[in-house]
């Protein structure tokens, strides 16, 4: 009897011992596939991370060069306003010259603009009493001086302007009004002007 219990006892030591061989077995196995998986898993993360880092990097790129964008715009913008500022001003010395200096300044107009000379000159109503029969005098000295007929008429009907003349030839009318100079000005000094504004 002593021999079958032997056996036994010997039997469930083996059974015990190979029992937890294959528990170590299996542990171990769980415990490599949890470490592979874990490396897999940072690894993903890594590259996660640095996918979001770089599409961060790009977005922030992307929202600064918007945003540089958006202030030269702006700065544009108010450069623009302020040229344009200095034009309507000029605008106004012009229109606020004395009556005899703006009669010469029109006169000299006259002179560089009217095709042939013999033009009928209508004036905005706020000019009528500078712009008067005293200026196509004037002027016509001065078309005469270029060597152009001097032989304007002045209109019987003020213009719907604010300053300035418009010219109305046998085929054409030259608009000679304050704001049709200041423009026509503008087109060729724009650049300088904002060099100046802007050094």
């Amino acid at each position: 009897m002593k021999g079958l219990e032997a056996i036994k006892k010997q039997i469930i030591e083996d059974a015990r011992a190979e029992s937890d061989k294959q528990l170590d077995q299996a542990r171990q196995r769980a415990a490599e596939r949890r470490a592979v998986r874990l490396a897999a898993q940072a690894k993903t993360l890594a590259e996660l991370r640095s996918r979001n880092s770089e599409e961060a990097d790009m977005r922030k790129e992307r929202m600064l060069t918007a945003a540089r964008l958006d202030a030269r715009k702006k700065l544009l913008s108010v450069k623009q306003e302020m040229i344009g500022k200095a034009f309507v001003s000029a605008e106004d010395k012009i229109r606020r010259l004395p009556a005899e200096e703006y009669r010469t300044f029109m006169a000299d107009v006259v002179a560089r603009y009217a095709e042939t000379g013999d033009e009928e000159v209508s004036v905005s109503g706020r000019d009528l009493e500078v712009l008067d029969q005293e200026f196509i005098r004037l002027a016509n000295q001065r078309l005469q001086a270029a060597g152009k007929t001097g032989a304007l008429k002045l209109s019987e009907h003020s213009g719907d302007f604010d300053g300035g003349l418009v010219m109305i030839g046998r085929n054409s009318e030259i608009n000679c009004t304050l704001k049709a100079l200041v423009r026509q000005v503008r087109q060729s000094l724009e650049s300088e002007v904002a060099q100046i504004l802007f050094r």
